[in-house]
């Protein structure tokens, strides 16, 4: 990987750093946010195509036993999570934003956060996994993360963990669809 480095697409340069260093860098992560939010705002442009990828966590050693062991899905060494830019500013992110669900730049930090200190649940009739965190009082962020992905550009592809969905819930939503769900195992 590291000599095709020059020859991935613009949109691969930062799940490509991360995988390689196996580290997130801070910086990194806020100029892909302040992109993708401003996509939004003023179109897109190389800089800030709505298809950008970056690395916004890693799956554990345990959650990767878990699902090789218990559930049969081995995600091999693919343990870096993508985040595609589109999640921010995309229809998903219009349609949740009509329900004030949607993520705003000021909430950024709340998807490392999600990944490193939230619940864990699988979900048996898609097989994803559910990261659930804790904001506020009656606020829950939601990450769906589809563990076997392929995203490909112009001969270049990765399997790698990718954010499918990402909203806020509220305290009832997470009711119905946590606890009283026999589709959702927790892991952690």
């Amino acid at each position: 990987m590291r000599k095709g480095k020059k020859d991935f697409p613009k949109r691969f340069e930062y799940i490509a750093e991360t995988i390689l260093r196996n580290e997130i860098k801070k910086e990194q992560f806020e100029s892909f946010i302040e992109k993708a939010f401003a996509n939004a705002t003023c179109g897109q442009s190389p800089d800030n195509n709505s298809k950008n990828i970056t690395a916004v966590g890693f799956i554990s050693s345990a959650i990767s036993k878990y699902l090789k062991n218990k559930i049969g899905i081995d995600i091999g060494e693919s343990v870096t999570v993508g985040l595609e830019a589109r999640l921010l500013n995309g229809l998903k992110a219009k349609r949740h934003a009509l329900k004030n669900e949607a993520l705003e730049k000021s909430d950024a930090d709340y998807i490392l956060k999600c990944l490193l200190y939230g619940d864990v649940y699988f979900q048996k009739n898609n097989k994803n996994l559910l990261y659930l965190y804790k904001v506020g009082e009656d606020r829950y962020l939601q990450m769906t993360i589809n563990t076997k992905f392929t995203v490909s550009k112009r001969g270049t592809y990765f399997n790698i963990p990718l954010v499918r969905n990402i909203q806020f819930l509220n305290d009832n939503q997470v009711t119905s669809k946590y606890i009283k769900n026999k589709l959702l195992e927790l892991i952690k």
